[in-house]
């Protein structure tokens, strides 16, 4: 995404009010006309166009699904509209739609009553998957991510992650996938005997539009998380000892201070368990006296510098909720979901850059360096979340253990960022990448040669190859994802070829399909409404 006029320093310090237009970065909402912002469909910041409101479809039943998908040359399917880059645009023209799955039915499918593996409708919300389990006593066998109003099939599609060395992306808890491709039109279910599977669990959008999904599940399980601020020197020396010891774990490093934020989070005693039970088992609750933490004060300047940033002297956004909840650490017990499903879609310039975990101690030293020499300032502290390792085919350094760095920049209420916003994010980022950076598909990446993507994902090869097999004709490609994949050396892709072929052929297709008619259908280039970005 690139930017239009502001181009002040984020160095320098103007007289002028925070919220001028000469000194805030114009987002895509600001430079729409009216006419075009009425016709416009945004991603959830609104700071991207997905499509015109004429090029959404929303289907109401399987069939009426697959018709759209044999109907049209150019398709791709769209959740809670929460991926930030150009993933899910498509281009402003009669071929092209945005498949939106709202209207499909939602919900449990089956949860199978001997492995209580659970298939779901693939719009269905991860908030509403992990409410569905607990009415089964069951719950995720993985750690969610934040937003709870992510669908089950974006979250799969974009590699969500949570925390924990002892889990991965939430893809990495399929066992079944169903979808539509583009060749025929045709259902077909990847199981756990197709070596395709580990492809479906991060896919992109681009293999097909999934309908239905099936997960394991374990049983719920009620969790005490401890909370406690400590030096960053401590931090480092301990925090990969602390993702061995304890299951789920979590830290905030607020920049510019020696402190950093951890929750940890593992089994509850039968004590907590009972406390939690006895006050209803809705929400977390206190299991130890409540105190402001030794960051209170942090978080009050921190705060002070949102409000600016943000345009916001009031304190009225719900960014603000999201470092308010750092002033008390104490501990507290519920669910997995009640403990760390506690994201707030703000609108925001959000990255994450995976490294692998053996370059922890690097990457924070690298992140100290910048600090010292940086003239730009985060007004959120660096998040660092660690992965076990995922088969999946875009699994970024696919099989190795992984610590997620993110950090982000929230907009105001005009929809504008502060000077030098994306400049930071590039700087972080290359500081990062020598390290085997490696960006989260579903957020904000540098897209100008920072990354050697076949490198990064090894198996992005074998990838390209089961497109080419799946969708010759680039039906659920856009320009973001024919870029991408054009990076691929062709060797490579060749190499994977006859491999892919052979599983591609062998996949269970559900029902017959026509023959299809895409390759006389010509593609087409980017919106109009795009070239505002």
């Amino acid at each position: 995404m690139t930017t239009s006029t502001a181009t002040t320093s984020s160095s320098s310090h103007v007289s002028s009010p925070p919220c001028a237009e000469t000194v805030r970065i114009k987002l895509l909402k600001t430079q729409l006309t009216a006419e075009q912002e009425q016709a416009a469909v945004f991603n959830w910041a609104h700071t991207r166009v997905l499509a015109t409101n004429d090029q959404v479809r929303c289907p109401r039943t399987v069939a009426e699904l697959q018709a759209l998908v044999r109907a049209h040359a150019h398709v791709r399917p769209v959740g809670s509209r929460l991926t930030y880059e150009a993933l899910t645009c498509v281009a402003e023209s009669d071929t092209s739609v945005l498949v939106d799955l709202s209207a499909m039915p939602s919900g449990l499918v089956h949860m199978d009553p001997v492995t209580h593996e659970a298939t779901f409708w693939a719009g269905t919300t991860v908030e509403a998957v992990a409410d569905t389990l607990r009415q089964h006593g069951r719950a995720l066998d993985c750690s969610p991510g934040v937003i709870g109003v992510q669908t089950l099939a974006g979250a799969i599609g974009t590699g969500t992650h949570g925390q924990g060395l002892g889990q991965a992306f939430v893809g990495d808890s399929v066992v079944q996938i169903d979808l539509f491709r583009a060749v025929d039109g045709a259902r077909v279910r990847i199981g756990r005997d197709s070596p395709l599977l580990d492809a479906a669990r991060l896919h992109l959008g681009v293999l097909g539009v999934v309908v239905q999904i099936t997960l394991r599940t374990q049983p719920l399980r009620i969790l005490t998380c401890t909370k406690a601020t400590i030096a960053v020197d401590d931090f480092v020396s301990s925090f990969v000892d602390v993702n061995r010891r304890e299951e789920y774990v979590k830290a905030w490093w607020f920049p510019n201070t020696d402190l950093v934020h951890v929750w940890a989070a593992s089994p509850a005693s039968v004590r907590d368990i009972a406390t939690w039970r006895a006050a209803g088992g809705n929400q977390v609750v206190d299991v130890e006296a409540a105190s402001e933490d030794r960051l209170a004060s942090t978080i009050r300047d921190l705060e002070a510098k949102m409000a600016r940033d943000t345009c916001d002297d009031q304190h009225g956004g719900r960014q603000f909720e999201t470092v308010a909840r750092f002033k008390r650490a104490v501990s507290v017990t519920g669910t997995m979901q009640q403990v760390y499903m506690k994201g707030i879609p703000v609108p925001q310039i959000n990255c994450e850059i995976a490294v692998p975990l053996t370059r922890f101690h690097d990457a924070v030293a690298a992140l100290q360096t910048w600090l010292r020499h940086t003239t730009h300032q985060l007004h959120y502290p660096f998040i660092f979340r660690c992965t076990g390792a995922s088969s999946a085919w875009l699994a970024p350094h696919q099989g190795q253990e992984l610590c997620y760095i993110g950090f982000l920049v929230y907009l105001s209420k005009d929809g504008t960022a502060t000077p030098g916003s994306f400049d930071m994010m590039r700087e972080l980022q290359a500081v990062l990448a020598p390290l085997g950076g490696a960006p989260h598909w579903g957020k904000h990446m540098a897209l100008d040669g920072m990354y050697a993507w076949h490198e990064l994902f090894p198996q992005m090869p074998a990838f390209a190859a089961l497109m080419d097999e799946w969708d010759p004709m680039g039906k659920w490609q856009n320009t973001f994802t024919r870029d991408l994949f054009a990076a691929m050396p062709r060797t490579l892709v060749d190499a994977a070829r006859p491999q892919v072929r052979a599983w591609a052929s062998a996949a269970k297709v559900l029902g017959a399909a026509p023959s299809d008619v895409e390759g006389k259908k010509k593609r087409v280039g980017l919106p109009q409404l795009q070239a505002h970005l």
